[in-house]
């Protein structure tokens, strides 16, 4: 069952937020879903690993309706983000309704990324999938990222920083 949790304005954490200096170990069976609001932000020196789940049906106006990744390292396998929003009424730029990666180091294998839709029409800097940016590394090894779209910018990554992709479906 999708919860009711909700940031103020739909801009910022509605699910987890996990903030300076904490860590967050995730496993097969969590879902995070439903929230107006990011899913999961992941900020300030944290340090994440995720070993399954899913990251699913929440709306964001925000940086990501899926996944942030802020000044963060993170380990994710076997990791679903499908069908999030980034909602029209979004005011800026840099956005996605996927994942969102700002200076961060983000290893992600055997993960799917599919159905999320970036719906704000302000800016071509906009993805429906994957966002990395500003001095960020992302390894996408054995992934699956189809079907996501973006009413303005680029349906599946848009990256202005390192990128490896090995073995994706893109």
């Amino acid at each position: 069952a999708n919860n009711t949790n909700s940031a103020s304005d739909s801009t910022g954490a509605g699910g987890v937020f996990i903030g300076q200096n904490s860590t967050l170990n995730m496993y097969e069976g969590a879902k995070i879903s439903g929230n107006s609001g990011t899913g999961l932000s992941c900020m300030n020196n944290s340090h994440i690993t995720i070993s399954g789940g899913t990251v699913t049906g929440n709306s964001s106006r925000r940086y990501a309706g899926g996944i942030v990744f802020s000044y963060t390292s993170a380990n994710v396998s076997n990791l679903t983000v499908s069908n999030n929003v980034l909602l029209s009424t979004s005011t800026e730029s840099w956005h996605v309704a996927g994942i969102y990666a700002t200076k961060s180091t983000i290893n992600m294998t055997n993960c799917t990324i599919t159905g999320n839709v970036s719906q704000a029409t302000n800016n071509a800097d906009d993805a429906g999938a994957i966002w990395i940016y500003n001095y960020s590394n992302l390894t996408l090894d054995n992934c699956y990222i189809a079907e996501n779209t973006s009413v303005k910018g680029v349906g599946g990554i848009l990256t202005k920083s390192t990128l490896l992709i090995k073995n994706c479906v893109v």
